[in-house]
């Protein structure tokens, strides 16, 4: 079990998760094998989850298989409070979810050295989604309870192809994936309004979204010993993104809305590390191409090309075989997801409107981090500080609302110029 805290350039730049790396030793036994799992979770009401793992190995070739499901419900509340103006919101949601997974593939074991292996994720999941709402304020409009129900259903998958071969020299390793994923969902949500002055009539409206997205990525990595003590690592990767999001309401104070979301992505790296007496070394650098297209309704909406280079460095010490120092850096990035960038609704309330901003930059952060490591007689304990500066931060931000100016806001996203965290 490897544990990666600031991975190198050799890894995906986004996000500052680390990389667990867990490394599974394959039993060369032919034969059937199979294991079932179930998991009960309490909370307000129980949830429920079910999996079934099955391979069979004869000779040349394993198949394997799995089917998993959830099945549960989900209560959570909310509330919107602003004294000063007397306004008050409060929300009782309940989300009943449930879906079902498949996956099925086979390894081709070609010879000693090379294997091929294919296999297919299948997901199919619905949800409804209730929130009873209850709002109180200084205007006649405000003081009511609002009945909503999101209804939604998604479906997706992924395929998957991938080529291993080691080569004659031990340590030397030549890996190809390939791999495509689809997503599509479907969301009919519901509002009805009943205002405590009988006067004013209910203003409830319907929406439709349909979601579409693909992703192909296609990935090349070769290791290759360099002397007794080096070793070099070469690799590229391509990622092909195609999203549409369509929106259609009924809502007197909202437009249909089209949105394209597009997004290439071309990258190459190398690293290079060696061990000299105590130190040990690895140097790196990712080279990235991004370049994203949105359109709105047919219209530009925000268009982004630029090269960016994220180097990456760690320096170990292990003055005793007990004992490990490590100063390491990496620059990563966070991209903006769909979710952050399509102004679409994402939910609504009296209050608030949440939407996306789709003119988010990515955030960059640099990295550094120091962690001392001590093996124990069964294991080991690792700590460790570190600090990040991060640019263009992605954030909350909250405005009036230019349709409802009166008490309404539009909570969104937007890029700050930067920020430091801390921490250990």
């Amino acid at each position: 079990i490897e544990l990666i805290t600031n991975p190198s350039a050799k890894y995906n730049p986004e996000g500052m998760s680390g990389i667990i790396n867990i490394v599974l030793h394959k039993s060369a036994a032919d034969g059937f094998n199979a294991s079932v799992n179930t998991g009960l979770t309490i909370g307000i009401k129980p949830k429920v989850n079910n999996s079934m793992n099955m391979n069979y190995r004869r000779g040349w070739v394993n198949f394997f298989a799995t089917y998993g499901n959830n099945f549960g419900k989900f209560y959570n509340t909310g509330q919107i409070d602003r004294p000063l103006e007397e306004i008050y919101q409060q929300m009782d949601i309940v989300n009943d979810d449930n879906s079902h997974l498949f996956k099925v593939g086979m390894d081709f074991y070609l010879d000693d050295r090379s294997t091929i292996s294919v296999y297919t994720n299948q997901n199919y999941a619905s949800g409804d989604g209730e929130i009873d709402l209850v709002n109180t304020g200084p205007f006649p409009e405000l003081n009511l309870r609002q009945f909503s129900h999101y209804g939604s259903y998604v479906q997706n998958g992924a395929y998957n192809m991938a080529f291993k071969h080691k080569g004659k020299t031990e340590g030397e390793t030549l890996d190809f994936e390939l791999n495509y994923n689809y997503f599509k969902e479907h969301q009919l949500a519901t509002f009805s309004n009943r205002y405590t002055d009988p006067t004013i009539e209910d203003d409830g409206y319907s929406d439709r979204l349909a979601d579409r997205r693909k992703n192909t990525t296609i990935n090349l990595d070769y290791v290759r010993p360099v002397g007794e003590k080096s070793t070099l690592e070469l690799g590229a990767e391509t990622r092909i993104i195609r999203s549409d999001n369509q929106y259609a309401t009924n809502n007197e104070n909202a437009d249909d809305a089209s949105y394209q979301y597009d997004l290439d992505i071309y990258a190459a790296y190398a690293t290079f590390g060696g061990k000299y007496d105590k130190w040990s070394y690895q140097l790196g650098a990712r080279f990235e191409n991004y370049k994203v297209r949105a359109t709105l309704d047919g219209e530009s909406a925000y268009t982004d090309d630029y090269f960016t280079v994220y180097p990456s460095a760690s320096l170990v010490y292990s003055p005793t075989e007990k004992n490990q120092f490590q100063l390491s850096y990496s620059r990563r990035v966070d991209r903006p997801s769909l979710e952050q960038t399509k102004p679409v609704r994402e939910f609504a309330t009296p209050l608030v409107t949440s939407i996306g901003n789709p003119e988010l930059d990515p955030q960059f952060t640099n990295s550094m981090e120091f962690n001392y490591t001590r093996m124990l007689e069964k294991g080991s304990v690792t700590a460790g500080v570190f600090v990040r500066n991060i640019q263009q931060e992605i954030s909350r931000l909250i405005f009036p609302d230019p349709e409802n100016p009166e008490f309404g806001q539009i909570l969104t996203f937007e890029n700050y110029k930067d920020n430091t965290a801390w921490g250990f």
